[in-house]
């Protein structure tokens, strides 16, 4: 978040924090996933009973055991019993990430003719060779080859998902987001990687600033595999879209994934900075209190959750003077020097500045604020202004010149001619000159 300030306000635009992903976030093309596949048909006792189509799920074990768990479809429930025997007497190869085995299912489709059972779509056809480059690792030609498929098949529900997949393996993202969305349904041995692609599209809409479109992608993440990241992104794009209850809903939802999950203190100093925005946008002072000292804890070096309530503030404060309410500006601003204490010189400074306007200006309080000003910061330009008008108020003239010709040469270090001006229109009338 960056930060903006003038004499008489704090800025109050918000700059979002960047939530893209990193090349640790996502797979290297090397660890890509090959689902579990078919090593031999086996044989059943039971005759077909005509032409039909069944697809029987499978939970293939990493060690290659497996167990038929039910029919997904059949166009032919006659051939349901010599379909359950042949996949409980076939063999399969576990899934696979990287090196690594992984439990998963296997959808084995089994086509009924008259002449005997024929070939699953994965095992022959023109999609079938697709697919064995998409296993081989080949994405770019798998893709490539998919993409003609499609031009004559353009409805294969299947063909799209494994172009979402080629996608997903190039690092293109929002494209493999899109073929998923198109194939309507991704098989489960998919969805994990199908969430991953619908989050770094989220993340990627989040940094295009196309927040609806990064809402859709961050609930589609959430539907396949809920967890910190894919919470996170949403959450994130709520709180960008202005749905400030969905989003303090949806992150605090990724925090309850931390400790199983584990993100890296990076992660969640991100995800709980637009927390602490989501809250305050709510009003909800506490609740952001309670996040942004977490954050401390968290990386005791990190501005962010100030930054928010520096921006809260400062806005609070510019509508309530430019309403002439200086001295409720006032106490806003001293709330702020305690919310957003790595800003508490400039805080306490404008609070005097405010102090010191309106119908009743408060001296006093001016006074008293202008020295916590410059107890933060000794070389505050504004804070050795404020003091040099109070003390000016109170007919100390010569100390009023001290602090007010300092805050003249400490300003003109900067960059804010309106305060120098200012300075040096309040010196002029001490001294007479105008």
């Amino acid at each position: 978040m960056a930060r903006t300030s003038s004499v008489f306000a704090l800025g109050c635009a918000l700059v979002a924090l960047p939530l893209a992903a990193s090349a640790a976030d996502r797979p290297a093309t090397t660890n890509y996933y090959t689902p579990a596949k078919l090593v031999k048909r086996g044989t059943a006792t039971s005759a077909a009973a005509g032409a039909g189509t069944v697809i029987v799920q499978v939970l293939v074990n990493k060690d290659g055991t497996f167990k038929v768990q039910r029919i997904i479809s059949s166009t032919n429930p006659a051939d349901n019993a010599a379909a359950l025997e042949i996949a409980q007497s076939s063999t399969y190869r576990p899934a696979t990430k990287g090196n690594k085995p992984q439990l998963s299912f296997y959808s084995f489709s089994l086509k009924f003719t008259t002449a005997g059972v024929a070939a699953a779509p994965e095992e022959a056809g023109e999609l079938g060779q697709d697919e064995r480059m998409l296993k081989a690792g080949n994405f770019s030609g798998a893709r490539t080859a998919l993409t003609t498929y499609l031009a004559a098949h353009p409805d294969d529900k299947r063909a799209l998902v494994d172009v979402g997949v080629a996608n997903f393996y190039l690092n293109e993202f929002s494209a493999a987001a899109a073929s998923f969305d198109k194939a309507g349904s991704v098989p489960q041995n998919y969805q994990a990687l199908a969430a991953s692609a619908y989050y770094q599209a989220s993340v990627t809409a989040i940094n295009a600033k196309n927040y609806p479109t990064a809402v859709t992608f961050g609930k589609r993440a959430v539907a396949y595999a809920p967890g910190f990241n894919s919470y996170s992104s949403l959450g994130t794009a709520e709180y960008l879209s202005n749905d400030y209850s969905s989003a303090a809903a949806d992150l605090e939802k990724a925090r309850a994934f931390v400790s199983t999950e584990k993100p890296s203190a990076k992660a969640q100093v991100t995800s709980d900075s637009y927390l602490v925005a989501t809250y305050l946008a709510q009003d909800a002072t506490d609740k952001a209190r309670q996040i942004a000292s977490e954050i401390k804890q968290l990386d005791p070096t990190s501005l962010d959750g100030e930054i928010s309530f520096e921006m809260y503030y400062g806005k609070k404060a510019d509508v309530l003077r430019a309403a002439s309410k200086y001295a409720d500006a006032a106490t806003m601003l001293e709330q702020g020097a305690a919310d957003a204490p790595s800003r508490a010189a400039l805080f306490w400074s404008q609070a005097a500045l405010a102090a010191l306007n309106g119908d009743k200006p408060d001296n006093a309080r001016a006074k008293a604020d202008s020295l916590k000003a410059l107890a933060a910061d000794p070389n505050s330009a504004m804070g050795n202004f404020a003091q040099g008008i109070a003390l000016a108020n109170e007919g100390k003239k010569a100390d009023a010149l001290i602090f007010l010709q300092k805050a003249d040469e400490l300003s003109k270090k900067g960059s804010n001619a309106a305060l120098t001006a200012a300075i040096e229109t309040r010196i002029k009338q001490l001294n007479g000159t105008k």
